[in-house]
């Protein structure tokens, strides 16, 4: 797999928090905010991975993850255990609801 991040974090918090051993397992990282929202954010690290929409899919705990998953044309992968209920994010449609660690492994 290619693994990227895209995060309303700066960059060098993300890596802070993570650390040098995980970041390394990340082809890119995008911090910050962006008044063009999520969607084109996606899209351009899509870009910058060279990958095609079929290729991705984005994971995230918020309705807004989904939505913007959605609008950049990508799947979207719910995680259940995080900002927002799993009940929400079922109401958004994604392709999967994953409730923990394991099925998040099983889904991968």
């Amino acid at each position: 797999y290619t693994l990227a991040i895209i995060t309303s974090n700066s960059k060098e918090n993300c890596q802070s928090i993570l650390g040098k051993e995980l970041c390394e397992l990340f082809s890119h990282i995008d911090g910050g905010s962006s008044i063009f929202g999520k969607a084109k954010r996606i899209k351009r690290v899509l870009n910058i991975l060279n990958l095609n929409k079929e290729q991705a899919i984005y994971v995230g705990d918020q309705t807004t993850d989904g939505e913007a998953a959605h609008k950049a044309g990508i799947d979207f992968a719910a995680v259940g255990w995080g900002y927002t209920s799993a009940e929400k994010l079922k109401t958004i449609q994604p392709k999967v609801v994953l409730t923990d660690l394991a099925t998040m492994k099983e889904f991968f």
